[in-house]
């Protein structure tokens, strides 16, 4: 059976995790598949220019075999780099899905993990709470041991390895550039935190970030949700 939802691959030079993900991918016989190399860096040594084009060519081979998945691949030329990847790829992708289940090439997914989200996507579409479908329970994946007899929960924390959601959602919150931590600041920390653990990673995290000194995509994207109280569904065991 054809599987629907599009899905999201995003590689850069790792040609043995590419691999292993992208065939993952066709284990469950998806109807379409994007598939996205960032641009290589100007600082690029030799044995970086051959990881790079070893993971081009195994895309392109696996493209050109491919009948019944259509596979698009988008080859970036200059090099977009961790903060506006997200925002590049999502911005493709979103004029033509309302969906995405997104991966990258080192998170290499269990065959549920597709159909979790698929039914996720699904069910929560019109939910104004859930915001984000993670694949990944960190807690299960250390200790195996489950935090909640729930199949699912949600959760206040996104987790990105392995994950989807929805373009209206995504839109709505999504700046790679955080601008307003100095007025939500105080209101995120006072309100939206549990104990001083936590105190200390997000402030450290969302505060690099805003002045651009930590460069990941992800920090806007889990600051946002948290702050406008925006939750994350979590399986209650690992699935990436």
């Amino acid at each position: 059976m054809e599987f629907k939802e599009p899905i999201l691959l995003l590689t850069y030079k790792r040609p043995e995790t590419t691999i292993k993900v992208l065939k993952k991918i066709l284990s469950v016989k998806p109807k379409k598949i994007y598939v996205f190399q960032d641009g290589p860096k100007k600082e690029f040594k030799r044995r970086d220019n051959l990881l790079y084009l070893k993971t081009t060519n195994i895309i392109r081979k696996i493209k050109r075999k491919q009948k019944k998945t259509k596979i698009n691949f988008f080859q970036f030329k200059k090099n977009i780099g961790q903060r506006y990847i997200a925002k590049k790829v999502m911005d493709i992708v979103f004029k033509s899905e309302n969906k995405i289940i997104f991966l990258e090439d080192d998170t290499y997914p269990d065959r549920s993990f597709f159909y979790y989200c698929s039914l996720m996507l699904n069910k929560f579409k019109n939910d104004d709470e859930i915001y984000h479908i993670s694949g990944c329970n960190l807690y299960y994946g250390m200790y195996k041991r489950k935090i909640s007899n729930q199949l699912v929960f949600k959760s206040k924390y996104p987790h990105l390895w392995g994950w989807a959601t929805w373009k209206s959602k995504w839109e709505k919150y999504y700046n790679p550039n955080i601008v307003d931590w100095d007025s939500n600041k105080k209101k995120f920390l006072s309100n939206r935190i549990d104990n001083k653990d936590e105190y200390r990673f997000f402030n450290y995290f969302i505060s690099k970030n805003a002045k651009k000194i930590h460069t990941g995509w992800d920090i806007p994207w889990i600051y946002k949700l948290i702050l406008n109280k925006k939750y994350t569904l979590v399986p209650n065991i690992n699935l990436i």
